[in-house]
């Protein structure tokens, strides 16, 4: 077997331990529309990439003009409520451990490209990168395209690399890259519906899953 010499992580629910502030975020949105809001668990069992369908299964108008504006109304709450968001615990400390006997570790994010480059560095996580990527707006779409094009661009090996994520859009990734994929479940999607990917979960992931 071909050791691996890369991995890429997801960010959000991956190593930033962001989903109480998203259904927070999303439950004032959903109020000032007169909506209902969600739990916690009722958003880890229905969301997923992209965003578009899961808002429009909650009630939102999700035409193109709504959803742009939905979607910026989205990130400057989001923004409000980041003093509040931590990394998963250890998360730092496993990076850095990993550097010394992996050739590189980048992030691949459905969050446009130049707001996750900023909160890579604010969360001190871009010294430990050999690279990141991101979309190329706020609307939380598919990741696939932009993060093939990154690993193409770099030149990376398919059979070198770990993808490490939390939701299926992650495997769907994984897939794409032809590479090997691990989920874990403490962040926005549930454990029952990963382990129905096939893929393997393992029941704990950092110490805060």
């Amino acid at each position: 077997m071909t050791p691996i010499r890369h991995v890429i992580w997801d960010w959000n629910g991956t190593l930033l331990n962001d989903v109480d502030g998203c259904v927070d975020v999303l439950n004032g949105l959903l109020k000032r529309r007169g909506l209902p809001d969600v739990t916690r668990e009722l958003y880890r069992q229905r969301f997923g990439f992209p965003v578009r369908p899961f808002y429009e299964h909650l009630g939102f108008d999700v035409s193109e003009v709504a959803f742009e504006a939905l979607s910026h109304e989205f990130i400057g709450a989001y923004k409000s409520v980041l003093h509040q968001v931590r990394l998963h615990a250890d998360a730092l400390e496993v990076i850095a451990e990993l550097n010394t006997c992996l050739d590189g570790q980048l992030v691949v994010s459905a969050m446009e490209h130049n707001m996750l480059g900023l909160m890579l560095q604010d969360y001190g996580v871009m010294p430990l990168l050999s690279g990141h990527q991101g979309t190329p707006n706020m609307q939380a779409g598919s990741k696939v395209d932009v993060g093939v094009a990154k690993v193409r661009a770099m030149g990376l090996q398919a059979e070198e690399l770990l993808l490490v994520g939390d939701t299926e859009h992650d495997l769907e990734l994984a897939r794409a890259l032809g590479c090997a994929c691990v989920l874990h479940a403490g962040g926005h999607q549930t454990h029952e519906r990963l382990a129905l990917t096939g893929c393997p979960v393992p029941t704990k992931a950092w110490n805060s899953a």
